[in-house]
């Protein structure tokens, strides 16, 4: 059995479950809100520049807010994920009602200059922001010295900052924050947490479903089933009030993922994607397939860190191409479909020499430069897979032990602990912490 004092010493500084952000990530992350709403207020003097998917989360939102469940999923709001976000941002937008505000939906009562937009830009920034918090905990864990956690802090608000302020997708980063904790709480072995804060990362954003695989082989195979549960139950129960009063259209919008290769970035595959019904005259093709490829590939990975276990550096890193291969596949692209692969990909880097740290930083921030352009689909979307692999080959973890406490298929570095304080009286050593002292 365990000692209380032997868990004590497992916990990192400060008893949490996972690393506490230093002051520069928390500096860092009170002043995005402040850059991405200077961006959009003084762009121009006679509009404010309103991120293009902002009429997406705010139009669910207001429907949620007013009781209009049955048309979240729809044409008017062009919601493809779950609605995660439309709940935690009901607050945002009854203080936004409450102060008679400005619309941010398009369409009737839309303005240029919409004074909703001081609610939600802000509250939308914060919730981006979470990335930045959570990369410096992993960053922590990793054992990547205080000066250069305040440098990769700042990499990582220039990558979340075109999410959120060009964007407007806080929801990817918030779930990709929520998957970092999961991991890091796995990584002692709590893994009935860790699954809650999996299941939470879901119901904000299923792309972070990608990086399931990878945790699954990593739990003890009797907690899988567990661990299932709560990562898909969180979801389904946002999700279970919209198939109830409007199935056809909602199951529509999950399952076929409509997007639209004229609006958004169109690869060199996108013959092989299902067409769809125009949708107002644009039009549409099921992004859904490629996905479903996608997490199959992820499975792969998955399996390769079951036969091969891996240090923490490698486990991030693994979880980083599990988010690259999406690019790989995807027959219509939106810029902001680089950055989790990007952020997760830097966050490893900045375990390895400054050259290394320096390549992958400056190429992940040319990267979501780059990706904002508009170029024929080769010329778009070759670049940017080729510059996501140089990425993750700067970043590729080497000369660490591929122990760091993790069996094949098995625990976090806690071993036989799994949470419920139950485990012998050994702690396999930290490589990456002893390093580091």
């Amino acid at each position: 059995m365990t000692t209380s004092t032997q868990q004590a010493s497992d916990l990192p500084e400060g008893g949490g479950p996972f690393p506490a952000p230093c002051a520069w990530a928390w500096v860092i992350f009170l002043l995005l809100p402040l850059a991405v709403m200077a961006y959009s207020l003084w762009r121009s003097p006679a509009w404010w520049l309103i991120p293009r998917d902002t009429s997406t989360d705010w139009g669910a939102t207001q429907l949620a807010l007013h009781g209009h469940l049955s048309q979240i999923y729809s044409k008017r709001t062009a919601l493809v994920s779950f609605p995660g976000l439309v709940v935690l941002s009901l607050p945002a937008a009854a203080l936004s009602d409450l102060l008679h505000l400005g619309t941010l939906s398009f369409g009737s009562g839309h303005s240029i200059r919409p004074t909703a937009w001081y609610v939600w830009g802000p509250w939308t920034s914060l919730v981006g922001g979470t990335a930045v918090l959570a990369a410096d905990s992993v960053a922590a864990r990793l054992s990547v010295p205080v000066r250069r956690r305040a440098v990769l802090a700042v990499v990582e608000a220039a990558l979340v900052w075109q999410v959120v302020a060009v964007w407007s997708h806080p929801e990817d980063a918030l779930a990709v924050a929520l998957l970092l904790w999961a991991w890091l709480v796995a990584d002692r072995g709590w893994w009935t947490a860790a699954g809650w804060l999996l299941g939470a990362a879901v119901a904000v954003q299923p792309v972070v479903l990608l990086a399931f695989p990878v945790l699954f082989v990593l739990c003890p195979a009797g907690r899988r089933v567990g661990l299932v549960v709560r990562t898909a139950v969180v979801g389904a129960l946002l999700v279970l009030p919209e198939l109830a009063t409007s199935f056809a259209t909602t199951w529509h919008q999950l399952a076929d993922q409509p997007n639209f290769p004229t609006l958004d970035h169109p690869t060199p595959l996108l013959f092989l994607a299902p067409h769809l019904p125009a949708v107002d005259r644009t039009p549409a093709v099921a992004a859904g397939p490629a996905r479903l490829l996608s997490l199959a590939l992820c499975c792969l990975v998955a399996y390769g860190v079951h036969r091969r276990p891996r240090s923490a550096a490698g486990l991030v890193w693994c979880l980083a191409l599990c988010f690259a291969i999406r690019s790989l596949v995807e027959s219509v692209m939106d810029p902001y479909y680089l950055w989790p692969a990007l952020a997760l990909a830097v966050m490893v880097a900045a375990t390895r020499r400054s050259l290394y740290f320096a390549l992958a930083a400056l190429g992940s921030v040319l990267l979501s430069g780059y990706a904002q352009s508009i170029h024929a689909p080769w010329v778009w979307w070759g670049p940017l897979v080729a510059g996501t692999a140089v990425v993750l080959c700067a970043a590729y973890p080497v000369g660490v032990a591929a122990a760091d406490g993790v069996a094949p298929g098995g625990t976090g570095r806690d071993g036989a602990r799994d949470g419920d304080g139950d485990g012998d009286d050994t702690t396999a050593p930290d490589p990456a912490a002893e390093l580091h002292r």
